[in-house]
């Protein structure tokens, strides 16, 4: 819903405690964190925290937040009433619009939920220029070096006061956002959703979000397992509730200022997780992976500049017996250039249950190979040898066997290289408007679109394409990226992909992720640069496998593009609003015989 550049504290994950069981969760969960709004006449800030914002600071909006604790003109912003948060929305004194917006927290510990069931029970307000949304954003993210939409976004209920009870879940991430009209939404209309309490909910686990109005799905999206680009919600999400007044889409039609004072009203929130099993004390039952999301992961690490924590990248490992394995594919889901996790008992960060080097409960050792090793520094530990063997695809698949009992567990690992990555029929390079074109790019419009394809001319297994510089090609902005299908799918990044590349050309790289250019996007080398009329062929070379791409370029600089053909005679020259020309008197772009050449002076 909104774009947040704050960094904001999120809620704690919380043990399992006794809580009242409630039918609206589906089987299999269990309630580990809820707000029944009962008690007191203000919010427990031992689970909420307030803003503290003026108006504009995100899309526009007209409204200043201030914390429920203070009061303006006799009103709070929020309020609890008859078993109920009250969010007030109402015009000051003074003349501003006042709201309230609170995120979910517990104690000192804030790491929000991963995966679940939640849901709240609210009743909408009224009125035209109303934003009323129950949503979540990443926790843990530092705003100064990850932006959005890369953290990703995750909208469970929005509804805007100019269409009354037309309810709506979006999923923002950078393959989907509603910047460029490419995000994930769905909407329908709820009967008295302004009227009455309806309770809205989101089903999230590893392979889909859901989203339901009263029992019924509303938004499905399901995880392509390809990474951030188009799946960012594999980190803890902290809960929002929030009353936005006017802005970008709030007041799209404008606002009604007869409609205030007005309020959101929910009567709980609830938060619910599947319970997960322990290792037997005889070493069987389960055992789990944890560490840094930036160096392991279930299907695709995170490579996120400021996200670290471990207590919920939660890797179940595969049991047979007594033995537990999981399967790494080095740079898919373990880097290369790093491995940093550890063995649990438990699906939880807890040092009784973690395997250790040395004292402790559990203790691990590892058989002697060329890959991976406990580290006894930090006492079970493992990690990533330098100079391992290992390349982009390989396989490395790690044991836990506690055939001897958990205090004499021995780890192992086996190694498989990466298979050959099937051919495609064709490549195409899908990039930012504004940035490239097939025919022209479109200076000032800058949105990435998954439409915005360009088929690269195909001979065997190398692919190129001819980009004019100040016509196909922007020298002051090159931003693409190289696709095995039209639209998003199969990618060439350099890692963390299907198809790897590298990059041998003079003026372009290939962004690694983590080094300020986006994974697998081209872009100009500093110290390059283009001009109007240069020619830059683009050649990507597969005769070595698809996994093993290469980028090369060339340039001719002051040749005939032969991309745009014009009406015109033979040896005239015409500038390019198609008239004709008798001397060339300064250096530029021209039209001669029908093609577009750069004449030099």
């Amino acid at each position: 819903m909104r774009l947040n550049y704050l960094k904001i504290c999120a809620p704690a994950l919380l043990s399992l405690c006794a809580f009242p069981a409630f039918a609206e969760a589906p089987a299999g969960y269990e309630l580990v964190w809820s707000d029944e709004f009962n008690t007191g006449d203000q919010l427990d800030a031992t689970k909420w925290q307030w803003e503290d914002w003026a108006a504009g600071h995100v899309n526009h909006e007209k409204q200043t937040y201030k914390p429920g604790t203070e009061l303006i003109d006799g009103k709070h912003t929020t309020e609890l009433k008859d078993g109920s948060l009250v969010i007030n929305c109402f015009k000051g004194s003074d003349g501003k619009y006042y709201s309230g917006r609170i995120n979910a927290q517990s104690g000192s510990s804030v790491n929000g939920w991963r995966y679940g069931y939640i849901e709240a029970r609210i009743k909408l307000p009224k009125g035209k220029g109303t934003w009323p949304a129950f949503w979540m954003m990443p926790s843990g993210v530092d705003w100064s070096s990850e932006t959005w939409p890369t953290c990703g976004e995750i909208d469970i209920m929005e509804e805007v006061g100019v269409d009354p009870n037309q309810t709506s879940s979006s999923l923002h991430a950078i393959g989907h956002n509603h910047t460029n009209g490419t995000q994930v939404t769905a909407a329908r209309f709820t009967e008295g959703a302004e009227d009455d309490y309806h309770i809205y909910a989101i089903e999230w686990n590893n392979n889909r979000i859901t989203t339901y109005v009263d029992g019924q799905v509303l938004l499905n999206y399901t995880n392509d397992h390809k990474g951030y680009v188009n799946w960012p919600y594999d980190k803890p999400y902290y809960i929002i509730l929030n009353l936005a007044w006017g802005g970008d889409w709030g007041g799209y039609a404008g606002t009604d200022d007869s409609a205030l004072p007005t309020a959101m009203l929910v009567d709980y929130v609830r938060v619910y997780q599947k319970t997960l099993p322990e290792m037997a004390a005889d070493g069987s039952g389960a055992a789990y992976i944890m560490g840094s999301y930036r160096i392991v992961g279930t299907d695709g690490f995170v490579p996120s500049a400021s996200y670290w924590d471990w207590d919920q990248n939660v890797i179940p490992m595969k049991t047979e017996g007594k033995k537990h394995t999981f399967e790494f594919t080095v740079d898919k889901n373990l880097r290369k250039d790093g491995a940093n996790f550890k063995f649990f008992a438990a699906p939880r960060l807890d040092d009784s249950k973690g395997f250790t080097a040395s004292e402790g409960t559990y203790h691990v050792t590892m058989t002697e190979n060329p890959y991976l090793y406990v580290d006894t520094k930090e006492d079970g530990n493992i990690k990533l040898k330098d100079g391992a063997p290992v390349n982009a695809g390989d396989i490395l698949t790690v044991t836990l066997d506690c055939s001897a009992g958990p205090n004499a567990a021995v780890a192992s690992v086996e190694y498989r290289e990466a298979e050959p990555v099937p051919a495609t029929d064709g490549i195409w390079i899908i990039g930012a408007k504004g940035s490239i074109g097939a025919t022209g790019y479109t200076p000032g419009d800058t949105g990435w679109s998954p439409d915005y394809n360009i088929e690269m001319k195909k001979d065997g297994d190398v692919f190129t394409h001819t980009f004019v510089v100040g016509q196909t090609l922007n020298p002051s902005f090159v931003n693409f990226k190289f696709f095995g299908q039209p639209g998003w799918g199969i990618e060439f990044c350099d890692n963390n992909s299907d198809y790897l590349i590298s990059s041998q050309s003079d003026i372009f790289g290939i962004g690694k992720g983590n080094d300020g250019h986006d994974n697998g996007n081209v872009y100009l080398k500093s110290g390059e640069t283009l001009r109007d009329g240069d020619i830059v062929n683009v050649k990507v070379d597969c005769t070595a496998g698809y996994n093993k791409a290469v980028l090369t370029t060339s340039g001719t600089y002051t040749a005939s593009a032969g991309l745009v053909p014009a009406e015109n005679r033979a040896g005239k020259i015409y500038n390019l609003q198609g008239f004709p020309i008798g001397k060339v008197t300064e250096s530029g772009i021209y039209i001669v015989d029908g093609q577009k050449v750069y004449i030099s002076k």
